[in-house]
């Protein structure tokens, strides 16, 4: 499975949507200092966050459930990874602003396609807790 299909389960309407991929280059010096199992844990947070908060609003039940799911796993993936930041001593405004930033390339990737996946649906969904 790809997140393309996951958009495709959960947005009939958009089913040539993008795979979602995210540019290093905006979050290259803070990936450095950031563990990688951290690192994959709030990209694919977010990354799931963002596809299951852009299912349509005239969804089945059956998308929608899909939908809260990857919501839920994606919240789950990007708490822990809060909260080894928090206590690796990133202050709550530096990691607000690494979220932020992260986000945005989330968001370019899933929407665009503007670069290669730094990790593959297969790879995000193994870390789901479901």
């Amino acid at each position: 499975m790809s997140f393309e299909r996951l958009r495709r389960a959960l947005r009939p309407a958009l089913a040539a949507a993008a795979l979602v991929a995210v540019s290093a280059a905006g979050s290259a010096a803070l990936a450095q200092e950031i563990p990688e199992e951290t690192q994959k844990d709030l990209w694919c947070g977010l990354a799931f966050t963002h596809v299951a908060a852009d299912a349509p609003g005239d969804a089945t039940e059956e998308q929608k459930a899909l939908a809260a799911r990857f919501a839920e796993g994606g919240k789950v993936l990007t708490d822990r990874a809060r909260a080894v930041l928090l206590e690796s001593g990133y202050s709550d405004e530096a990691l607000e602003k690494h979220i932020e930033t992260l986000t945005a390339e989330v968001v370019e990737a899933v929407d665009r396609a503007a670069a290669e996946p730094t990790y593959s649906y297969e790879e995000c969904a193994a870390l789901l807790p479901f």
